[in-house]
């Protein structure tokens, strides 16, 4: 219910809206996302047919957010809240509504650690620090 309340996102079904959210999937081949999301994780995606209602549940997702501004049918958001899956929507794209996740998470400092090992020699020589080159040249603020 955090997230829903988040500027960006909107409540479309909470069946279970105290479940923890601990990372996110962004896809729309729903047989990827099957086996390569993890539960507990916002699955982000721009399908809206009823499948995602049962892709989330064998998934074990704690969330399906349609992004894109991407619009569910009532009969889909009916099922999914008899099913216990929460739907949210964003008017933002899968990328902007997982960066939004990630911030109120508090993943961005981690996963931009993560991240200076991919970087090239040369970068981490000049001692890289991630948290002044995020993008947008003003650091990183959740």
């Amino acid at each position: 219910s955090e997230l829903a309340a988040c500027e960006g996102f909107k409540a479309i079904s909470l069946p279970d809206a105290e479940r923890e959210i601990t990372g996110a999937y962004i896809g729309d081949l729903l047989s990827w996302v099957m086996g390569r999301a993890k539960a507990d994780s916002a699955w982000i995606t721009i399908m809206s047919n009823i499948n995602i209602v049962a892709v989330a549940a064998l998934a074990d997702v704690a969330c399906v957010i349609l992004a894109e501004g991407v619009q569910l049918e009532p009969s889909v958001a009916q099922t999914a809240q008899i099913k216990g899956v929460n739907i949210l929507s964003a008017e933002l794209t899968a990328y902007e509504a997982a960066l939004l996740l990630g911030s109120k998470l508090g993943y961005e400092k981690i996963l931009l650690r993560s991240a200076h090992s991919f970087l090239p020699v040369a970068l981490r020589r000049q001692r890289y620090d991630p948290e002044q080159h995020c993008g947008h040249g003003s650091g990183c603020k959740a």
